[in-house]
């Protein structure tokens, strides 16, 4: 009895060592599929698909109201909707990241969304339209020397003039992206929620006007390069699957989309619909306009609360 428990231990043993071994052992994966980057396999956002928005009746909206707001991706709380830069990623690792403006860009150049040219979303324009719109010129003057017999360039003036030259947009100069958003009262719930319908980027764009300093800086003017329907699935499958970075944990399956859906953002109020259809900048300006949006931003807020009775 004693023999065959010794032999059965020992099978045992063999057994778990041949186990042991032959999970420590490594397969060369082919050259086309390696995974030297990471220590596993990074899937989970690239096979992550958007969730659809619930179903609204006309009949159960009780209240309604549309506003407009800027995000500044300057805010420390939105630095994530800004970098990496496109030169940083070029230049270091990140870790696959691309900021809002490179994803949204991206996908209107390969035509996986479509822009529109108002946030009525009716008249659809193409990638270069897009850039179109933050494009601009510059004056430069282009001087001219005299040279001497032997062809070499003197420090006399020949010529002066001016010339136009073209300006391309840079991706980096985004730095404001402005929604439009329905803020409105369930009757089924009884309870305020919001959907945002669309999102344009905002470019600087110079201006050449008396403001022109002496050393060339122009002013300039924010300028909507198209308006994203929100509402477009493909939009949000192109937002879900591109990480955003989150400062406490790395793996987090945080994307743009969540960040809208949760409304993980600083933002504040520019407009809100009104009889005479016009912007808070269109009548107020400095401190009291901001005292206007957060009179919008409580107002809202506040209109939930006054609904129940405690």
């Amino acid at each position: 009895m004693k023999k065959i428990a010794l032999c059965f231990g020992i099978c045992v043993f063999s057994m778990i060592g041949l186990s042991l071994n032959a999970q420590n052992v490594v397969t060369a994966p082919a050259e086309e599929d390696n995974n030297f980057g990471n220590f596993y396999e990074v899937s989970t956002h690239t096979g992550r698909k958007a969730i659809e928005f619930a179903f609204v009746r006309e009949a159960d909206v009780a209240w309604e109201c549309v506003i407009w707001r800027v995000i500044n991706f300057r805010e420390k709380f939105n630095e994530f909707f800004y970098y990496p830069t496109k030169e940083q990623t070029d230049a270091n690792d990140a870790q696959g990241r691309k900021n809002l403006a490179m994803t949204l860009m991206e996908a209107v150049e390969r035509g996986d969304i479509q822009v529109y040219e108002g946030e009525d979303f009716k008249i659809p324009i193409d990638y270069a339209a897009m850039r179109a719109k933050g494009a601009s010129t510059r004056r430069d003057r282009i001087t001219t020397y005299w040279t001497d017999d032997e062809g070499n360039e003197t420090d006399e003036v020949k010529d002066e003039k001016d010339t136009i030259v073209p300006v391309e947009i840079n991706e980096d100069d985004i730095t404001q992206i402005k929604l439009k958003e329905y803020w409105y009262l369930n009757k089924q719930d009884a309870r305020q929620n919001v959907r945002i319908i669309g999102l344009t980027l905002m470019y600087p764009k110079p201006l050449r006007t008396s403001a022109d300093d002496e050393e060339g800086e122009a002013a300039y003017q924010l300028v909507d390069m198209g308006w994203i329907p929100m509402n477009d699935p493909r939009v949000r499958n192109v937002l879900v699957k591109q990480r955003a970075y989150d400062d406490y944990n790395e793996v987090t399956e945080r994307s743009y989309d969540d960040i809208f859906i949760t409304r993980y953002f600083s933002s504040y109020v520019v407009r809100e619909s009104n009889r005479y259809n016009r912007a808070i900048s269109d009548y107020l300006t400095g401190e009291d306009a901001l005292i206007a949006s957060e009179e919008i931003e409580n107002r809202i807020f506040n209109l939930e609360i006054d609904m129940w009775e405690y």
